[in-house]
């Protein structure tokens, strides 16, 4: 194991201007030679406080380990800070830092976290966030594009067993030119292949109520219901090829499903229990709607999909709102059409719906968030006030501001904890 460099930075007074040039002058200082293994830091309010931790990759550590530390101390003296560096040996643990000199500010966790220079919040999620100097890589990519007031490193709670979370508060510089850096990040091959961020402004409180709204096919579940159903109506494959036109945005998605449900004319009705048994629910799926029904969130389902199959799930998730088509029956079999007199559940009526229950629920559309995956959630991922592209068609991704690519559902519960 490398040796480890345990740092920190805390004003002396009200000097909370040289924060906002700390957090880039650590990284240029760790350089090539140290990779970052932890950071956390408040540049706004007294006392500001900058700490981490560093790791040496240097082909002589001790040289190294001098010679970072005579720089971040000279650093600290320049900008009138407190500092306390301390040497973790490889074959320890050392316990954190503690006063004095430096009284201790807030590590990890969900202690208070303060930005109010910046005009953004960013989520950065990885499985392997402090490893492979990843998040070396980030800030130091983050820094050439964005002003840093405040950072915590957040570990799963209600999110048990997806990514550990990097959550910082920022201005940019350019935000497009952020976006674009944090994209290719993310999708090229390297120590940040697999990484997903989350973008957003305020007024998107994690203690305010909200109102959520998730697409069921592809989504809530890893399949597309109708396509289950055609296949045991011997119709798999004109059905997944009506499917994927539909999702793309290559079809109409009213002609598309009108097609598909005339697929399974003479389905016995029981092939509807049938699918709904062995739909299998997408990673994450039943801990974030259980994490939002403990934090008093409202969850609705707003579905292409059919009723007779998302309903009896919907119940056992606690599902607040359920909006999806129904299948015509008779005599024990599907007729091949949907129900008469009802409007069909397509693109524009999820974002009229998302906007009726946000009224019902007393939630400003600010502070509603929408989750789907096809061309026909678009308009609710519009209308919500944070729209999430979850694993989705590229058509999708390249028309929507946030989006979830490597992850399971339950990293979105890191919006939602204070």
């Amino acid at each position: 194991m490398p040796p480890i460099l345990q740092f920190r930075f805390q004003s002396i007074g009200s000097p909370e201007a040289p924060f906002k040039e700390l957090p880039r002058q650590v990284m240029a200082l760790l350089g090539e030679h140290w990779q970052l293994l932890d950071l956390n830091f408040q540049g706004s309010g007294r006392p500001a406080w900058l700490e981490g931790r560093a790791a040496s990759a240097h082909p002589r550590p001790a040289p190294a380990m001098h010679h970072l530390k005579t720089a971040l101390q000279q650093l600290g003296d320049e900008q009138g800070l407190a500092t306390e560096l301390r040497h973790e040996p490889p074959e320890a643990c050392s316990p954190p830092m503690e006063s004095p000199p430096v009284q201790a500010g807030p590590a990890t966790g969900n202690e208070a976290f303060r930005g109010e220079d910046a005009s953004w919040r960013l989520i950065l999620l990885h499985r392997q966030l402090g490893q492979a100097g990843r998040l070396h890589e980030v800030l130091r990519s983050l820094a050439e594009v964005a002003v840093m007031h405040a950072a915590r490193r957040r570990s799963p709670s209600l999110a048990q067993g997806e990514p550990s979370c990097l959550e910082l508060a920022l201005t940019p510089l350019d935000e497009t030119a952020m976006r674009n850096h944090l994209s290719q990040l993310g999708t090229t091959a390297g120590p940040c292949s697999s990484l997903d961020w989350l973008l957003w402004q305020p007024p998107l409180e994690p203690c305010a109520k909200r109102l959520v709204s998730l697409d069921f096919d592809s989504t809530l579940v890893r399949a597309e219901t109708i396509d289950e159903l055609a296949r045991l109506a011997g119709q798999a494959e004109q059905a997944s090829a009506l499917t994927r036109r539909a999702m793309a945005g290559n079809m109409d998605f009213q002609t598309s499903l009108r097609q598909r449900v005339a697929l399974l004319k003479d389905l016995p009705t029981s092939a509807l229990d049938q699918v709904r048994q062995f739909l299998p629910l997408n990673q994450g799926a039943e801990e974030l709607c259980r994490g939002l029904k403990r934090l008093g969130h409202p969850v609705a389902i707003l579905s292409g999909g059919f009723h007779e199959v998302v309903d009896p799930l919907a119940r056992q998730l606690g599902i607040s709102y359920v909006h999806a088509n129904r299948l015509e029956q008779r005599q024990g079999k599907l007729t091949g059409r949907l129900c008469p007199h009802q409007q069909v559940v397509d693109g524009p009526c999820k974002a009229t719906l998302l906007r009726a229950l946000a009224a019902t629920e007393d939630v400003p559309l600010p502070h509603t968030l929408a989750v789907g995956d096809g061309a026909n959630d678009l308009p609710v991922l519009k209308a919500s006030g944070m729209g999430i592209a979850f694993h989705a068609k590229p058509a999708v991704r390249r028309q929507t501001r946030h989006q979830l690519h490597h992850h399971g559902l339950n990293a979105l519960l890191y919006l939602f904890e204070p």
